[in-house]
């Protein structure tokens, strides 16, 4: 796994944790995650805190090794949330908050000569779930990998 937090928000991460270890085991209550997480420096939404408690799946305690596993994620998944937001304002060019389907189709057929008629409109077709013939961005949708992977590889072109 790639390392995406900073030294200096490890460290808030560790002591956050021993801070929340009360019984000095190396073990904090997954409960407890939210108030750790928000000790470390960061601000969990409520579908963020979601899927960190679903990565515990149903363990009752984790270890500060878990933790900081689990951090380095909920990061990652910041940055690539972030880089999504960057890719839309960029072909979001009148700023309305969508872009169309058709435009979409142009930037895979121009960016990547690898991918296939039948690639491009399944990427489409993942992209314009509802069928109005637009992309929108927000936060509380998440793409898939392919999907993700391919605006940013299209940014990278640009």
């Amino acid at each position: 796994m790639t390392e995406s937090m900073t030294v200096e928000e490890r460290n808030r991460c560790i002591t956050a944790f021993q801070q929340f270890s009360w019984l000095k085991n190396g073990k904090i209550r997954v409960k407890k995650l939210a108030r750790v997480m928000r000790r470390a420096g960061f601000a969990p939404t409520d579908e963020e805190l979601e899927k960190v408690f679903q990565s515990c799946r149903g363990q009752a305690n984790i270890t500060e090794k878990m933790f900081l596993i689990l951090m380095e994620e909920y990061k990652s998944d910041l940055q690539i949330t972030q880089d999504l937001h960057e890719a839309f304002r960029l072909f979001d060019e009148s700023g309305e908050g969508y872009f169309t389907i058709s435009k979409l189709r142009d930037l895979l057929i121009a960016g990547d000569e690898t991918l296939t008629e039948e690639d491009v409109e399944a990427l489409c077709s993942q992209a314009d779930s509802n069928g109005d013939g637009k992309v929108c961005f927000s936060g509380k949708y998440y793409l898939s990998y392919s999907f993700t992977a391919c605006l940013a590889d299209l940014m990278q072109a640009m």
